[in-house]
């Protein structure tokens, strides 16, 4: 990274890490894109319940899986329907790493009581059919992080981008999120603290109204088709820094 003369990165977060290692590059920050459906109608409730909620993804461990079975968890004494679904997404040179972590979730749920509120599901998923998931549930997008803002992941949650359209989504304080600090979608860093938020929205219409009009601001403003014209630009500032 030292041998680069310029660096485009999608946070400040990152930008300032970059800096603390040393790296005199010029950074430049442009915010991911967000992919802006044209068509996100619900399909028939086939869950028969407006309280699920659903998350996806590779399975590791900074991505909090088990910190939202905690979280249904404390919504279970309030809302006994509640349904949780994670889509664990397969790599086939992590296929035993994401097995096993599944395999540590369903043995969480069972110890916490909620194995009939929480469905783990392996295997890859395309956009097409995770967006069949958005549109089938009624509920809210959890993205329970953590790493302590170490940086463990030095990048910008593609999951949360991709259900903006379709569900408001909650999340959580770490640098992952960090792009969405001008996003007021609500974050917290606890069980605790999600399981509150969600309770908000699933009995608070009106509050649920307004975090999905927040949300369809954001993805117009962060189109792809804006951060095109970002990187344009950015490309031009680099070629006559040169």
């Amino acid at each position: 990274m030292a041998a680069c003369k310029n660096i485009i990165c999608h946070t400040d977060f990152v930008k300032e890490r970059i800096k603390e290692i040393g790296v005199k590059s010029n950074i430049f920050v442009i915010p991911h894109g967000c992919l802006n459906p044209t068509d996100t109608t619900k399909y028939w409730n086939f869950f028969k319940n407006d309280k699920v909620i659903i998350n996806f993804g590779f399975g590791f461990d900074y991505k909090g899986i088990d910190k939202s079975l905690e979280t249904i968890k404390l919504l279970k004494v309030n809302h006994s329907d509640v349904f949780y679904i994670y889509l664990c997404a397969t790599s086939p040179n992590f296929k035993i790493m994401h097995s096993a972590y599944c395999r540590n979730l369903l043995k969480k749920s069972r110890e916490l009581g909620i194995e009939e509120n929480v469905a783990i599901i392996q295997g890859f998923n395309d956009d097409k059919i995770l967006n069949n998931y958005f549109k089938t549930v009624r509920g809210c997008g959890l993205f329970s992080y953590y790493g302590d803002n170490q940086g463990f992941v030095a990048g910008a949650s593609g999951s949360i981008r991709h259900v903006l359209p379709y569900l408001p989504c909650v999340a959580s304080d770490e640098s992952i999120c960090h792009q969405f600090t001008e996003l007021p979608i609500p974050k917290a860093n606890s069980p605790e603290g999600w399981a509150t938020i969600i309770d908000k929205i699933f009995t608070d219409k009106e509050y649920t109204s307004s975090l999905m009009n927040i949300q369809k601001e954001y993805i117009q403003k962060n189109s792809w088709e804006n951060i095109g014209v970002d990187f344009f630009n950015t490309f031009k500032q680099i070629i006559n820094l040169n």
